[in-house]
């Protein structure tokens, strides 16, 4: 309880009186509200930081995306490092047989239409 006492008081200004007034419910509601104006807030602060990198990089860099710039669940960061693993992997190998003299195709999916 007194978790959301303080995110009460510091997170969502509310009083004493108007905390303990609230039924569980209402006070999820507000949560959930709180919770999507940070995620409004935090994908402005992304695209900004995302539009100067973007102007900054190296021309024969990659572009930075959005998501680069947005908060991550650890789960969502492993995953990211997890494919970014397996990109230098792959570029790894292609690299290594183009230097044996091998012509490397990076492999096509196949849809289900053939």
């Amino acid at each position: 309880m007194l978790d959301a006492w303080d995110f009460a008081r510091v997170e969502l200004n509310l009083t004493d009186g108007e905390f303990f007034d609230l039924t569980p419910h209402r006070f999820s509601r507000l949560v959930a509200a709180w919770s999507r104006k940070q995620e409004r807030e935090d994908r402005r602060f992304a695209l900004i930081a995302c539009i100067l990198a973007n102007t900054n990089r190296k021309p024969d860099s990659p572009p930075f995306e959005l998501a680069d710039f947005m908060p991550m669940t650890k789960e969502q960061a492993t995953e990211r490092q997890r494919k970014r693993e397996a990109a230098e992997e792959r570029a790894a190998q292609y690299g290594l047989a183009s230097a044996l003299g091998a012509i490397a195709k990076p492999a096509v999916k196949k849809t289900a239409n053939g």
